[in-house]
């Protein structure tokens, strides 16, 4: 019994320190920015129709304000399909609201997909100047519900990774037919 208290509290001891370290540690690029990334197999599926079902995830799934760029490739075996889109997070005052802006970067090869989220940058709803996340955090970090943000921005992201595998796991709508040629 005195081993198994001496484990307990050995393990206790070890993971103290891990649960009192702050959630604002998000993970980061080589060139220390902000980037989420997560791979997935969506199996049997062939990259064309992967990339048709990414297309109408973005398009039933993101809001009216998303700037969307596609590039699909023919003859490759790969596509890639941007948005920039944003999010509202941690209330400031009343009628104030921090927004946190993205760019989700969705590429599709055979069977598998990848979700790469970067580009963060932050604003409120009063000023809509937006401003480099890391920069953000760092220099605003004992500003009331700063601290709240990166978990609130990790929640979200794992939140629409999460939607988008489910969307992924969908058929695409079918293409409406082309119209009958006119006799003529």
């Amino acid at each position: 019994m005195r081993g198994r208290l001496a484990l307990a509290l050995a393990l206790t001891a070890v993971m103290l320190p891990c649960m009192s370290e702050t959630p604002s540690q998000l993970p980061k690029d080589s060139d220390g920015k902000v980037m989420f990334q997560e791979a997935f197999m969506v199996e049997n599926v062939s990259e064309p129709e992967l990339y048709a079902r990414a297309k109408a995830w973005i398009k039933a799934k993101c809001s009216p304000q998303t700037i969307m760029m596609t590039d699909m490739t023919d003859g490759r075996s790969e596509a890639t399909i941007s948005l920039k889109d944003s999010f509202p997070a941690h209330p400031i005052a009343k009628d104030n609201q921090q927004l946190v802006y993205f760019i989700l970067t969705i590429e599709t090869r055979e069977s598998r997909a990848r979700a790469t989220f970067n580009g963060f940058t932050v604003a409120t709803s009063k000023d809509l100047r937006q401003t480099l996340l890391e920069p953000f955090l760092e220099g605003n970090a004992a500003a009331p519900g700063v601290d709240k943000l990166p978990g609130e921005i990790t929640a979200k992201v794992q939140s629409i990774i999460a939607d988008l595998k489910a969307g992924l796991a969908v058929p695409a709508p079918a293409a409406p037919p082309a119209p009958a040629a006119k006799p003529g």
